[in-house]
């Protein structure tokens, strides 16, 4: 639950492990080229920052007989195509940056713009919904459109509902528990409040149409009724997201992710035009979610060295928390502290 401080302070913990063990690991102790003594070791992972990178691709243009290289930068590619620009100007071509960093070298200036921006686009959907009055069922509800979805996501952490799931199910969506197979009620209902309907308001409307029954079931304190209600709104958004999956996949020479289904097909010329983000797969290129399964462990090497305002403090981190959480408190859909936590975490404690 990204509202709750035990479940940030264990992550934090969790992230802090994993970085000591990497950044200890032997694999990554490298001799000094002058070892004479067999004792004078350093650290790769002190020397792999973005400028590195950027140095790196431009020992691959010399190594090519390149004159310009041209990119295709994806989230952080842009940093490292931006950094490549600013130090060797001179063997730039053309560019694509998809998803682009944002040009500042804090961590927590990202996490915390990273916050900021999902309030204000929730508030503007929860904003449409209660212009458009009646048409918009949740809007009626006391408080509004921002404060029913607050009520509905409150009482679903009280309960902390758990949905029965099938294995396959659980392959697409990560379970709670495998056995017996169940995903969070809180976790998907969150998931179904995100990715769908992103800078979409009439994709938003649609959801919130969804969820008002929900809303009813929760305000009255029908938790019976709510539990059904839930179970049976988790259960046939799963089997539908997998059918759009499947289908989605059709014709496609790369295999979609499991949790992103987007209708971008690589052989499909009538789909190039479709916008991009960093999880929908552009035709002719790298299916971008697969190559990141494991790309935090990496990112947060680069990062650590290439940003500041980085927090090695589990106390600090959880007072800053709270700021963004009562700062932006998003209807206690918990995402803009999902944000924060997420990327000021990516460099948290590293040594």
């Amino acid at each position: 639950d990204d509202e709750d401080e035990e479940d940030t302070r264990g992550l934090l913990r969790l992230i802090k492990a994993r970085a000591h063990a990497c950044f200890n690991d032997p694999s990554f102790q490298l001799p000094a080229k002058n070892n004479k003594s067999g004792r004078d070791y350093f650290n790769s992972l002190q020397f792999s920052g973005t400028d590195e990178v950027a140095e790196d691709l431009d020992r691959f243009r010399r190594a090519i007989g390149a004159r310009k290289l041209s990119l295709h930068g994806i989230s952080y590619g842009t940093a490292i195509a931006m950094t490549y620009a600013t130090k060797f100007k001179d063997h730039v071509d053309k560019f694509v940056l998809n998803s682009p960093m944002p040009p500042t070298l804090s961590m927590f200036d990202i996490a915390w713009g990273a916050a900021q921006g999902n309030q204000l686009q929730y508030d503007d959907f929860a904003d449409a919904c209660d212009a458009a009055g009646a048409a918009c069922p949740l809007s009626t509800a006391p408080g509004g459109t921002g404060n029913a979805l607050a009520v509905l996501m409150g009482e679903i952490r009280r309960l902390n509902f758990q949905i029965p799931m099938t294995m396959d199910q659980c392959v697409a969506f990560l379970c709670t528990s495998i056995n017996p197979p169940t995903v969070s009620a809180l976790f998907l209902t969150n998931y179904r409040l995100g990715l769908d309907q992103a800078g979409d308001k009439e994709g938003f409307k649609k959801v919130v149409d969804e969820v008002h029954p929900l809303y009813q079931a929760a305000s009255s304190g029908d938790v019976v009724k709510l539990h059904r209600m839930i179970v049976k709104f988790g259960q046939e958004y799963v089997a539908n997201k997998i059918a759009a999956q499947a289908k989605a996949a059709e014709g496609s020479s790369q295999p979609f992710g499991p949790q992103f289904s987007f209708p971008v097909g690589y052989d499909n010329p009538d789909t190039y035009a479709f916008p991009t983000v960093e999880f929908i797969p552009v035709a002719g290129q790298p299916a971008y979610h697969q190559l990141i399964k494991q790309g935090q462990v990496a990112q947060t090497c680069v990062l650590s060295q290439s940003t500041f305002d980085e927090a090695s403090n589990e106390n600090y981190f959880i007072s800053r928390w709270k700021k963004v959480k009562s700062t932006f408190p998003n209807f206690r859909l918990g995402k803009s502290v999902n944000l924060f936590t997420s990327w000021w975490s990516m460099t948290y404690s590293w040594p």
